[in-house]
């Protein structure tokens, strides 16, 4: 070869090395250069070498060597390079915009490639839409700004797979007359995330019209590295908005938010939290609660509540519940119900501080006047089962006085009237006699009264022992009884079983009597008559039931059917004193239940009541 073949920067190396041959007795020599083409280009080339033959006095006399082109492997080289740096310079770039214009330049280092431009594809509007381009001609800029569905870089996009080529000989049709023919070459790399187009790397040439392996690689390899700008930019989009919304959020809550770092110092602070301690304009972020104190002596006894509490939700390692006082400018306090939530790093150490705070002054008012409300009920309570009881009292000994007095002169009416029955008939006529039996009925039915008041008042008062009670078999007892009064009576009877309940058996015994005394009473005329001893069974209640074919009764008079000593029958017609209905609806609500009564004239009566199930 010639050194004028050699390119200029190359030849003081080459004769560097043909100097190190003929002077200084090397023998092998490797050696890169740039040898000009006939068409003044360059090549580059691996040039080998060894001396085979050397003259008197070590002179050189013959060279045999190689020469091969290197020109791919050199470019190849060159190109991972260029990735490398383009790699380094994205991993340092800040902005979106500064990775688009670093991975442009780098596709425009290429040599021939004139133009190029980076497209975003809006999957929504279907159109690729130019973000940066690099020396776009200004007559073209129109029609290059915006590609619609039918156009043909969107086509060619939408093929998923890069075209390269010579216009000439580009298999994709175009239609010709347009700016495309202008270009010798163009390259269309589409740009996927996740397999979905997102934007193209568009590249054009005026003088080339063909790529080699190597540059298509290292455009595509470029297109990647915009992939992976767009998937950041995607994600911090997404992370922006995503804290913009957080942000708002908290802003927007009543309640104090507040993150702190491991040291306690502040990192966020929503609006509420800084009108509290009036730090709007105060710049918090990094400042610890000691260092605000000293920024706000006013709030000083606040914040430094505020490190005390801190150090105690670290400790404790879990969320925390305290209540703390902030004082208020004008004067008065506010109440807060603050959580703290550490977090804590892989390590153990301490990693950040979650404080929410919400005011409860008002519901620390309102409880407090609940108590002051509540201890004064609890007086009135008090005071009022004190009068209760007094008035029980009194009502009771009222009771056994009247009973015991009155007894005594109804024992001299019935003594007297006795003696008169038994010594004095003679004496008498049909209308005295008929007057002295009048007298001996009424003081029997004064008694029985009497009987009936001081069981009503036994049954009101006595303590109750509550326990698992069967009505069924109360029931069964008190049947036997009444056949045993009237042993030629027969009256058919229902029981269902079990029928379980929660009271005092003693008083369930007498409230069972009584209404199955009514019925008894009441069915006297039936030819068959029937009662039934049943229970309904509902989803948080059993009402229990007794019923008869019996009398009846009109419903306009059920309000006096519970009240003491009234009667709807005459005592002609059955006997009775009135009281036994007001004992069961005494025995009841003791119990905590209710009772009522159905019925019709000549169609009999079902009295209903409820006790607390087992």
């Amino acid at each position: 070869r010639r050194s004028s073949d050699l390119h200029p920067d190359d030849l003081p190396q080459a004769e560097q090395m043909l100097n190190a041959c003929l002077y200084q007795g090397k023998n092998i020599y490797r050696l890169e250069t740039r040898l000009r083409k006939k068409d003044g280009s360059y090549l580059w080339v691996m040039e080998q070498g060894k001396v085979v033959t050397r003259g008197s006095h070590g002179v050189l006399a013959r060279i045999i060597g190689t020469y091969r082109n290197i020109s791919e492997e050199k470019q190849s080289r060159d190109l991972l390079l260029r990735l490398y740096r383009l790699s380094a310079d994205l991993s340092r770039s800040k902005s979106f915009e500064d990775c688009l214009g670093l991975c442009l330049d780098a596709a425009m280092d290429v040599p021939g490639l004139g133009s190029g431009a980076i497209y975003y594809f809006s999957e929504k509007q279907q159109t690729l839409d130019l973000i940066i381009s690099r020396n776009l001609k200004s007559e073209f800029l129109d029609y290059l700004s915006h590609f619609g569905v039918d156009s043909i870089p969107y086509q060619w996009a939408q093929t998923g797979n890069p075209v390269y080529g010579s216009m000439k000989n580009i298999d994709i049709p175009y239609p010709s007359g347009t700016f495309l023919d202008e270009f010798a070459l163009v390259a269309i790399v589409p740009v996927k995330v996740e397999g979905k187009l997102v934007a193209t790397l568009n590249m054009s040439s005026y003088t080339i019209d063909t790529l080699s392996s190597s540059l298509c690689s290292f455009l595509e390899s470029v297109g990647q590295q915009i992939g992976n700008a767009v998937a950041r930019f995607n994600v911090e989009t997404a992370l922006r908005e995503n804290e913009e919304r957080l942000r708002v959020l908290i802003n927007a809550t009543p309640d104090i938010v507040c993150f702190k770092d491991g040291s306690g110092r502040w990192l966020e602070a929503n609006t509420a939290d800084l009108q509290l301690f009036q730090l709007e304009a105060v710049d918090y972020c990094g400042k610890t609660d000691l260092d605000l104190a000293e920024l706000s002596p006013f709030y000083r006894q606040a914040f430094l509540a505020c490190v005390e509490s801190d150090e105690a939700a670290w400790q404790k390692r879990n969320l925390s519940i305290t209540e703390e006082i902030i004082p208020v400018p004008d004067g008065s306090e506010k109440v807060y119900e603050i959580i703290k939530v550490p977090i804590w790093n892989e390590d153990g150490s301490r990693k950040g501080l979650v404080v929410l705070g919400r005011d409860i002054t008002l519901r620390k008012q309102a409880e407090r006047e609940v108590r002051l409300l509540n201890a004064e009920l609890e007086q009135r309570v008090l005071e009022r089962t004190a009068q209760l009881e007094a008035s029980n009292y009194e009502i009771e000994s009222f009771s056994y006085s009247i009973s015991h007095d009155l007894r005594t002169p109804l024992r001299s009416l019935n003594g007297y009237s006795q003696i008169l029955s038994e010594e004095y008939t003679s004496v008498l006529d049909a209308q005295g006699r008929f007057y002295l039996k009048r007298i001996q009925m009424a003081s029997k039915r004064m008694a029985q009264l009497l009987d009936d008041l001081l069981t009503l008042t036994r049954m009101v008062r006595s303590e109750m022992q509550i326990g698992q009670v069967d009505l069924s078999k109360l029931a069964y007892s008190i049947i036997n009884e009444l056949n045993h009064k009237m042993p030629g009576r027969h009256v058919s009877f229902t029981v269902e079983t079990p029928i379980l309940v929660r009271g005092d058996r003693t008083l369930l015994r007498k409230m069972m009597e009584c209404l199955l005394d009514n019925a008894w009473k009441y069915t006297l005329e039936c030819d068959q008559a029937y009662i039934q001893i049943g229970v309904i069974k509902q989803q948080n209640r059993q009402i229990c039931f007794v019923k008869d074919n019996g009398l009846g009764f009109d419903m306009q008079y059920a309000n006096k059917l519970f009240k003491p000593f009234e009667r709807l029958h005459a005592i002609s017609e059955f006997e009775g004193t009135g009281i036994g209905l007001a004992l069961v609806q005494r025995i009841v609500q003791r119990h905590g239940g209710q009772v009522w009564a159905e019925s019709e004239p000549g169609e009999g009566s079902t009295f209903y009541f409820t006790l607390p199930m087992v």
